[in-house]
């Protein structure tokens, strides 16, 4: 780190910072301080506001037989034995078929792991045993997160054949 407080000691007047190809805003610098953006300015585009929540509208009010639900309402679907794991998971996985063509969101998937893990859920719930409030809910994680034998692209072409070992 010995760098560090040789490039702390150069002297800077008159060194002009370097061009970006776009503005940078609210870079760290004392003399390039640029003010955040007003509360009411960042917030008037926003939805509107429902007990301290924002309420989004819903594009997609059905995945499979399935009316969208809360991750809380699931979970006690899921406990109370009115759906299966396998039968939501299957849902969200024939949601994305039908969707994906479109909006293009997934650079892979992971259907055979996330199946194994509804089922061995499923048969948690069938024995009586306690769940997390997360177990058994299909969900999507974005290639930038490392997840044992999965690919973490970031969506670059220079780790495209990345697949992580933790």
């Amino acid at each position: 780190m010995s760098y560090v407080a040789e490039l702390d000691a150069l002297e800077l007047d008159g060194v002009e910072p370097m061009a970006h190809a776009v503005p940078l805003h609210n870079v760290l610098r004392e003399d390039e301080t640029k003010p955040s953006l007003d509360h009411d300015l960042a917030l008037s585009n926003a939805p509107e506001a429902e007990d301290g929540y924002f309420k989004v509208p819903s594009r997609c009010t059905r995945i499979g037989g399935f009316a969208v639900a809360t991750i809380h309402e699931l979970h006690k679907k899921l406990v109370n034995k009115e759906i299966s794991t396998v039968e939501l998971t299957n849902a969200v996985i024939a949601h994305k078929a039908k969707v994906e063509p479109t909006v293009h969101a997934y650079l892979s998937d992971s259907h055979d792991r996330a199946l194994a893990t509804a089922k061995t859920v499923d048969e948690l719930i069938a024995k009586g045993e306690a769940i997390s409030p997360l177990a058994g809910i299909p969900g999507a994680i974005k290639d930038n997160i490392c997840i044992k034998d999965e690919p973490a692209t970031c969506a670059s072409k220079m780790l495209e054949n990345f697949c992580s070992s933790i």
